[in-house]
């Protein structure tokens, strides 16, 4: 049977992010290649700007109370019972501060994965709120691809894991890899076409089967063999099939 397919990064980094907040700016491209630890995404970070600003202000203020305080208790010693209540604010002070500028480190998110961005269009990321967790893109290795089969449910008669592939990309004409089935999806999903269909997961035999590996994001026509069937049911199995559902057979 023949079936649309798509060449998709396997086992990807998936770039979230790690607060609540809203996207600044995308620092990389579609199809970009990305090093690790490089930065690729920022936050807007007004409020945590000016939240971290407020934790510093509020502990160089409580430290300069203590610091006065200790040079009255010289001379006053009733001034004393203050200082063990100003050291515990100053602890809070410094954990608030710490807190502060961990979430204003947040606002910065740097891959920890090398490979290729996967993203559509950064420009659409611009000012869009997000969530924690919320993911933005992918970071894909660039030999670390598989196959997404959308196989109608009409046409999965005889399918079985392990099956040989072959398939043929749209811009190569004249060149096929061969791959082999590895997972099938339980139930069918819908299609964008509105075609009810079993998702099919295939590996490559060889990548470099044709002295290159296909690019992520490439479609084109997978051909999924089974068992041998005699020419006739193979020429009217759509229609047998039809009528066993007409019938009830």
């Amino acid at each position: 049977v023949l079936a649309p397919f798509e060449v998709k990064a396997k086992d990807p980094f998936v770039v979230t992010s790690p607060i609540e907040g809203a996207v600044d700016e995308i620092k990389i491209s579609p199809n970009e290649f990305v090093k690790k630890d490089q930065l690729v995404v920022k936050i807007k970070d007004t409020d945590l700007s000016n939240n971290y600003e407020v934790a510093l202000r509020k502990l160089e203020t409580i430290k300069a109370q203590l610091h006065t305080v200790k040079q009255v208790s010289f001379y006053d010693s009733d001034r004393k019972t203050e200082i063990n209540k100003l050291e515990s604010e100053v602890k809070l002070k410094v954990a608030e501060l710490e807190y502060a500028k961990s979430q204003l480190e947040k606002t910065n998110i740097y891959a920890k994965s090398e490979g290729i961005a996967i993203i559509k269009n950064p420009n659409d990321w611009i000012g869009k709120p997000v969530v924690t967790g919320e993911r933005i893109f992918l970071v894909a290795k660039q030999k670390q691809i598989e196959l997404k089969i959308m196989l109608a449910v009409s046409d999965a008669l005889f399918l079985q894991e392990n099956a040989d592939v072959k398939i043929f990309i749209d811009n190569k004409v004249f060149e096929s890899w061969d791959a082999k089935i590895s997972n099938i999806s339980y139930e069918p999903e819908l299609t964008p076409e509105n075609i009810l269909s079993y998702k099919i997961i295939a590996d490559f035999n060889d990548l470099n089967q044709n002295d290159e590996a296909p690019t992520i994001g490439l479609r084109g026509t997978a051909k999924i063999y089974s068992d041998e069937v005699s020419l006739f049911f193979y020429l009217f199995r759509k229609p047998i099939t039809g009528l066993r559902q007409f019938i009830g057979w």
